[in-house]
Parts: structure tokens; C-alpha cells; sequence
């Protein structure tokens, strides 16, 4: 923390500053002396506490941008902010006490950036018409506030806190229509039942984000919006049940988020007319804790990420039946899959859902406890990371893993039905790292997993109390090995031959010190690792030297 005589100390010294930042110091007071600092141009206040800003920082007459984001404390800004004459950017996003804005801020006429604005009797947005970038509004009196007028706003936050319990958003929402060159629109805490015809005008709308709109059951006044988005962000909208009236024209979204919709079926109100529509030109898409969607617009083209959590397997499999034959089949190009609460109440033994995914880099399955069978492993010729996390009854044939060349990453962790590791995994024989954690039924390691592993992999085996020794192949040849939590492995572990520096893990030594003084200069070379390797050193509390 900062203090007022430390800091009043420094602005004495530095009187030609042109930017100053004091971001983060948990300042509650800001020293008359800031008033002094004529050729300021940028000042950063943010995450500070005070309550109010001294008067003297409006005889900035320099002053271009100032930052005060997350000051969530501050409730008042000086109110003869006319001082600020070459002012552009007003920063105040996140500061959540604030009041009132100063009712002078509509001769600020250089003004361009104003990203939270708190509407009240005393002030007014519209002498403000060069308003541009993103802007967030906070208020009940929408009536003042000439959005429409601005036509160099490019991003809008409308955002209701509702500590007053008012019902009359929709009337409030239906009076805050911007201008029609808005392009970011972010609407959080509205409770209206349906959202304004103006949403359907707004033709260069690009991106759209809403957020807890709790009655809202349709998004049909979106119908014409959507064939140009590119970012579509729905969240926690606990009554929304349909996205689209009808219409089956392919989109050209390229992220889509929809997370924590509980009531929500299908993209649109008759799913079965609809069933091939297509995101034409998608890279990223989330779908979390939908769990009756069943119906959404195939995304044969998805090439960047693709996260399935608390979702019914239907959206995943209908995309990948969709051309599971042609020269492209459908997510060929996928990069990043995750796998997150999986029902598999739909998916068929004998599918080989993996299939398609030749350009999959990384494959996350998480809490699929449910999911028993996943067939194409062996498909997976482009896959780096594979990590399985807590699917008690998943299928890991020894037959699949033979295609998994260019695998560096494996992670095996709480899998609490896993008795023994498949013998598959010599076959990877590019693998870098191998995780083996909180598996406490696992007994046995075959002696096949070291013998096609390279000198270079690094080991962890982490709480598996059930594990009483470890082949040979697997400990004598790797750069690092690295054992926790495994009390059966303590006697083996002390009685296996020492392994150069380079091949071990020094970990949780309390007493260690030096090795033995009397060694020839040749014994302790032999210990010594080699300038390109990596030793590592963990919990050694008196570790004093190595000599």
C-alpha cells in the first residue's frame, strides 16, 4: 500500500510527467499535489479505494485519459469537470458505487469514450453525440440518454441491478434504441418478457451478448440480426425455451456461447423443419448446462474449439453423422474438443465417434461417469493432449491407442474403477509427459507401458495407494520420475538403485544438507547432471549445497 506522504513525496519531484499510473495500491486519498502535474496526459487510478477525487485533478488541462475502473468504492466524480478540456476517454467501468456523473460532463465536447455512464436528474448524454468505441449505461431514467444520436458508438452495456425492484424494463429498454451503426450489444439484468422490435433494425450488429434475463422465453426479435453476427453470447437465461421463430438459412457466426439455458430445446420453435442448417463459417462454440437442447444448427466446419458441458450427446452426435463420408467429413478440422458431464444415453456402442477427428490436437474428458464406450481413439492421428478426468466406467482398449503417434501428453486422473493401465500406451512413443493421479483401485502397471516410451519422458504417479512396485522398464531410462502419495512404492522406492541427478526427483527431503564431503572430484561429477538437463528440487527446507 502506497501512502499519502509517499506518494505526495514523488509528485513533488516529477512535475513533468505525461503518464502516471497508480493502478492497484489500495490508495484511499490522493495527495493536492496530482494538481500540479500540468503536462499529464494519461492517468491510471484503477482498483484504488477512494471514495471521491480531489478537486485540483480538474485543473488537468492535458489530461486525455483517465483510468478509474474497479475503484469500487468511489461514489462521486468532481463535479466541475469542465477543467478537463482535452478529456477523451473517462474510464469508470466496474465502479459499482457510483452515484451520479458530474453535470458538467456534457461540455467535455472531445469526449469519445465513455464506457459506464450512471443516468440520473442531473445529467445528460446528449451533448455527448461524438460518443464512440463501447459504452456501458446504469440508471433509471432512459429518457435522457439520446443513443440514438450517437452515431460513432460502436459497443453498448445496458445493465440492471434491480436493487429498487422495478418492473419497467421493458418500457425502459424500448426507450434506450441506439443508433443503427452499433455494433456490440451487451444486455444483463433485463426482466422484460420479450425484447424490442429495434433489435431486428440494428443491421451492422456483429455481436450480441445476454446475460440473466431471467423471463425472456424467445429470442425472436433477433430473426433478421442473426444472419450477420459473428459473436452470439447467451447466459443464464433461466425462461428461454426457442432462439429462432423459423427460417433455415445457413449463419455466418463464428463464436457461439450458450451456457446455462435449463429450459432450452431447440435453435428453433419446430426443430424437426430445421434439421439442416448449418453454421457456415464457426470456430468456436461452448454449450453448457443446456441439458434438454437437442436441437441446434449443424457445425460440420468447427475448426478452432468445441466445449460439451452437462449437454445431451444428440448436438454432438447428429453434427457428426451429418457428411461422415464425404472429402471433408464433419469436424475434421476440429482442434480442441472438451468433454464435460456427457450423457451417453444416446450414443451407440458400435459408433466410432471419433472418427472424423484427424485434426484434433488436444481431447479434455471430464465427469463422464456415465460414458462407457468411446470408439475411434486409434483415428486420432493429430492428437498432442489427451487428458481423462474422473470417467469411472470409460472403455480404454488396448487395441486404440496405436494411432496416437504424435501423442506428448497423457493425464490419467481420478478414475476410481482403473485396476490396471492399458498396455496400449507403448505405443506412444512421442509421449513427453505422463500423469498417472488419485487412481485409488489401480494396481498394476504392466511392464509393456515403459518398453516403447522415449528416454525423455517425464513421470508422475500421485496418490495410488493400491501400487506396490513398478516395472523396471519404466524407471530406468526416463529423465524424470516423480512419486507421491503411494505408501505400497515406499520400500521399493527405497530399495531400487539411486538414479543420476538428471533421472530423479529430489522431493520433500526436509533434512537434506550436502552430499558427503569426502567424495573424489570424480564421484561427485557422477552426480552432477549435464548443463542441458533439468534437476528439480521440491520442499527441501535445510538444502544448503550441493558441495
Amino acid at each position: 500500500m502506497l501512502s499519502w506522504a509517499a506518494c505526495d513525496e514523488i509528485l513533488s519531484v516529477f512535475t513533468r510527467l505525461h503518464v502516471l499510473i497508480l493502478k492497484n495500491l489500495g490508495m484511499k486519498v490522493l495527495p493536492g499535489s496530482i494538481g500540479d502535474l500540468k503536462s499529464l496526459r494519461y492517468l491510471d487510478l484503477s482498483r484504488n479505494n477512494f471514495n471521491k477525487l480531489p478537486i485540483c485533478i480538474g485543473e488537468l488541462l492535458h489530461l486525455q485519459t483517465l483510468q478509474l475502473s474497479h475503484c469500487l468504492k468511489l461514489k462521486e466524480l468532481p463535479d466541475d469537470v469542465n477543467y478537463f478540456a482535452s478529456l477523451r476517454h473517462l474510464e469508470v467501468d466496474e465502479c459499482t458505487n457510483l452515484m451520479h456523473m458530474p453535470s458538467a460532463l456534457r461540455k467535455l465536447t472531445w469526449l469519445r469514450s465513455l464506457p459506464h455512464f450512471v443516468t440520473s436528474k442531473r445529467n445528460s448524454l446528449g451533448e455527448l453525440i461524438d460518443l464512440n468505441e463501447r459504452f456501458k449505461l446504469k440508471g433509471s431514467r432512459p429518457e435522457s440518454a439520446f443513443l440514438k444520436e450517437k452515431q460513432h458508438l460502436e459497443g453498448l452495456t445496458l445493465r440492471w441491478n434491480h436493487d429498487d425492484n422495478d418492473d419497467q424494463d421493458e418500457i425502459m429498454l424500448k426507450q434506450l434504441e441506439p443508433h443503427q451503426n452499433l455494433k456490440r450489444l451487451s444486455i444483463i439484468g433485463y426482466q422484460g418478457n420479450q425484447f424490442p422490435g429495434w433489435l431486428s433494425s440494428l443491421n451492422n450488429l456483429v455481436e450480441i451478448s445476454l446475460y440473466k434475463c431471467s423471463k425472456c422465453q424467445s429470442l425472436s426479435t433477433l430473426n433478421h440480426v442473426l444472419v450477420n453476427l459473428e459473436k452470439l453470447t447467451l447466459m443464464s437465461l433461466d425462461s428461454l425455451e426457442f432462439i429462432k421463430d423459423n427460417g433455415s438459412e445457413d449463419l455466418r457466426l463464428k463464436q457461439v456461447q450458450i451456457s446455462d439455458c435449463p429450459k432450452l430445446t431447440s435453435w428453433w420453435k419446430n426443430p424437426e423443419t430445421h434439421n439442416t442448417t448449418v453454421f457456415t463459417a464457426i470456430s468456436e462454440l461452448v454449450v453448457e448446462y443446456c441439458p434438454k437442447l437437442v436441437s441446434l444448427p449443424l457445425f460440420p466446419m468447427l475448426d478452432y474449439r468445441l466445449v460439451l458441458e452437462s449437454f445431451n450427446m444428440k448436438l454432438l452426435l447428429n453434427t457428426l453423422r451429418h457428411n461422415s463420408t464425404g472429402p471433408d467429413p464433419s469436424l475434421s478440422k476440429l482442434n480442441h474438443l472438451t468433454m464435460i458431464n456427457a450423457d451417453e444415453k444416446q450414443y451407440q456402442r458400435e459408433e466410432k465417434m471419433l472418427k472424423n477427428l484427424t485434426s484434433l490436437s488436444s481431447l479434455d474428458i471430464k465427469n463422464c461417469k456415465a460414458l462407457k464406450f468411446i470408439k475411434g481413439w486409434k483415428h486420432l492421428n493429430s492428437l498432442e493432449i489427451l487428458h481423462i478426468t474422473n470417467c469411472t466406467d470409460i472403455d480404454l482398449p488396448n487395441d486404440e491407442w496405436e494411432g496416437l503417434k504424435n501423442l506428448s501428453n497423457l493425464i490419467i486422473e481420478d478414475m476410481s474403477d482403473l485396476k490396471s493401465l492399458p498396455e496400449g500406451i507403448k505405443h506412444l512413443t512421442n509421449l513427453d509427459n505422463l500423469e498417472i493421479r488419485s487412481c485409488p483401485n489401480l494396481e498394476v502397471v504392466p511392464k509393456e507401458v515403459g518398453e516403447g516410451l522415449n528416454d525423455f519422458t517425464f513421470i508422475v504417479i500421485d496418490d495410488c495407494p493400491k501400487i506396490a512396485s513398478l516395472p523396471e522398464s519404466l524407471i530406468n531410462n526416463f529423465i524424470g520420475l516423480k512419486i507421491g502419495n503411494c505408501p505400497l512404492l515406499e520400500p521399493w522406492n527405497k530399495s531400487r538403485p539411486k538414479l543420476p541427478l538428471q533421472a530423479s526427483d529430489i522431493q520433500e527431503e526436509q533434512n537434506l544438507t550436502s552430499p558427503d564431503s569426502n567424495k573424489t572430484s570424480n564421484e561427485i561429477q557422477n552426480v552432477i547432471p549435464p548443463t542441458n538437463s533439468r534437476p528439480q528440487c521440491n520442499y527441501c527446507g535445510t538444502f544448503a549445497s550441493l558441495y
